[in-house]
């Protein structure tokens, strides 16, 4: 199956998915997610129209948006919207902050508070969301659950920081089902935060960011209104 082809089935999927938890498809965004992808495979995902580009590396998000460049429009090319998926460390803020639009992977109050501070340098804003371990496996990053809300509070506090909502990862399984309990459990703690926000006069966060190649479909019907996928794009797994 062409790439085209099965974008068009991820579709087509997602659409019944948004269909069960009665929203519209257009809720949901999709990120591709990039990591082992060809530039090619890239660019074909793009003309196809998804511009939203999920990568987990600094180092290797960098070196695909240089070669990237050369390969787009101008125009296409200033269309895409980077976004940071892997662990970031912490000597790596400064350029990730040159390189992506949202960093969807803060992880501890540490690392919020050096991005709030490379950020008051230059006083720009950068928008975030937080990383909630849901499967509570030890070889993930992530707050645990019945954390997610004091940090949410906490965060808030740092300037230059817009907390724009919550991520999850869940457990690898060949059983999507199997994630379907943690990801209801993400979307009520995204409740609560948000409620907690509107309490204090405060935006609410928008995005709620969970579910991949083999469970986005369990993730939307859970109340996911973004997803990263990437091997059922470019391997056609999932």
């Amino acid at each position: 199956m062409m790439i085209e082809q099965r974008l068009a089935a991820i579709k087509k999927r997602i659409d019944i998915a948004a269909g069960k938890s009665g929203r519209s498809p257009e809720d949901i965004r999709t990120i591709c997610v990039i990591k082992e992808a060809a530039i090619s495979d890239i660019v074909r995902v793009i003309r196809c129209g998804f511009f939203e580009i999920g990568e987990n590396r600094v180092q290797e998000a960098e070196r695909k948006k240089e070669l990237l460049r050369k390969e787009l429009a101008s125009e296409v090319f200033l269309r895409l919207r980077w976004h940071m998926l892997g662990h970031l460390q912490t000597n790596k803020v400064n350029k990730a902050l040159q390189l992506f639009k949202l960093v969807q992977s803060v992880d501890n109050l540490k690392l919020a508070n050096v991005l709030s501070r490379q950020l008051d340098k230059s006083g720009n804003n950068m928008d975030i969301l937080l990383e909630v371990n849901i499967s509570r496996e030890a070889s993930k990053f992530g707050v645990k659950p019945e954390q997610a809300l004091d940090f949410t509070r906490e965060i808030i506090k740092l300037p230059h920081l817009n907390l724009r909502g919550l991520m999850g990862i869940g457990a690898y399984t060949v059983q999507a089902e199997q994630n379907r309990r943690a990801f209801k459990n993400l979307s009520d703690i995204f409740k609560k935060a948000n409620a907690f926000l509107a309490q204090m006069g405060l935006l609410t966060m928008p995005i709620l960011s969970m579910g991949m190649s083999g469970d986005f479909e369990v993730a939307i019907e859970e109340g996911a209104n973004m997803v990263r996928i990437g091997r059922a794009i470019f391997e056609g797994g999932g």
